[in-house]
């Protein structure tokens, strides 16, 4: 499979989001993933001629596709889709971050139509972050000094050097549940991934990320379009929760 013609085919499709950052001085965006909760979903319709038919074939013609019993998973050099008959899930897997978002949203507006008459119970987003160090500490020492409390830090066990702290926090904004959880953890970079310049964290060494989770149960009268169609605020009250914790 060439990753060049695959992102040839997508940037003609797919505008880059000029507010993602490109820089690493910045808050780096690392997953981004949307889940649809269903009522039962037909995938007996669901064979080659209807994939090659499909909006998904005409972003990535390097696309492929597998196909067992109630599993379908579509498989690119630039997202993954796994559909079971109550589930779609859409990740984003393009290095090329300047894209993602916008093609995050294009996936979902096609699995959302790819399915008529299916019921939609459930949207969610999320996203994952890798956080600028600022103050160009350890990772150790900058987790105990935003997110462990006075009365934690008199506990025998805290004294240990090497524990490393985080935080999480849920609120309700945008009409969905947002669940946010910060911590420093050791990133490992997947198969073949070579960090660009300046990349904020390095493999075997703690960074500190940030998973942020928006969820919706739909009502009745909901339309799903309408959330779907939040992303861009969703994506901008994520920058702003990531920016305030670095």
């Amino acid at each position: 499979m060439s990753s060049g013609s695959a992102t040839a085919n997508l940037r003609t499709s797919v505008e880059p989001d000029a507010s993602v950052a490109s820089t690493f001085s910045e808050v780096v965006f690392w997953d981004f993933v949307a889940v649809l909760v269903t009522s039962p979903l037909n995938l007996t319709a669901v064979d080659r001629a209807w994939f090659k038919n499909s909006e998904l074939f005409k972003i990535d013609a390097n696309a492929q596709l597998t196909l067992a019993g109630g599993f379908v998973h579509v498989v690119s050099s630039q997202f993954q889709i796994w559909i079971v008959p109550d589930r779609v899930q859409i990740a984003v897997t393009t290095m090329e971050r300047e894209i993602a978002p916008n093609l995050l949203l294009k996936l979902l507006h096609i699995c959302v139509g790819a399915f008529p008459g299916t019921e939609i119970k459930a949207l969610g987003f999320n996203l994952g972050a890798i956080l600028p160090n600022p103050l160009g500490k350890n990772m150790e020492d900058l987790s105990r000094q935003l997110f462990c409390p006075p009365r934690l830090a008199k506990a025998q066990f805290a004294a240990d050097n090497k524990i490393l702290f985080g935080t999480s926090f849920r609120f309700v904004a945008l009409g969905f549940t947002v669940n946010a959880s910060v911590d420093a953890k050791i990133f490992e970079f997947p198969a073949g991934f070579a960090p660009p310049q300046g990349f904020p964290v390095k493999p075997g060494i703690p960074g500190m990320y940030a998973i942020i989770n928006f969820h919706r149960d739909l009502q009745p009268g909901d339309k799903v379009s309408d959330y779907v169609d939040r992303w861009k605020e969703v994506l901008d009250l994520t920058r702003q929760i990531t920016s305030a914790l670095s």
